[in-house]
């Protein structure tokens, strides 16, 4: 996942694999909610038991970094 500012500017990078072993049939990335240099956002994706998975994420600007919420 990349992240860049509204001017483009590129802030963020993340390789991390987010769904493990499990068959995904497609990913969904909303942004939520942001205030000052923070900005939540949810991943979401339905498995191979066509259960849906939601991760709440915060990223925080001032130390770029991201958190998993819920």
């Amino acid at each position: 996942m990349f992240i860049f500012n509204n001017e483009g500017k590129f802030l963020y990078k993340n390789e991390t694999k987010i769904n493990g072993n499990h068959l995904i049939y497609s990913y969904l990335l909303t942004l939520i909610y942001t205030k000052n240099d923070t900005c939540y956002y949810i991943i979401g994706y339905f498995d191979e038991n066509f259960y849906i998975n939601l991760y709440l994420y915060r990223y925080d600007n001032k130390t770029n970094k991201t958190a998993l919420i819920i």
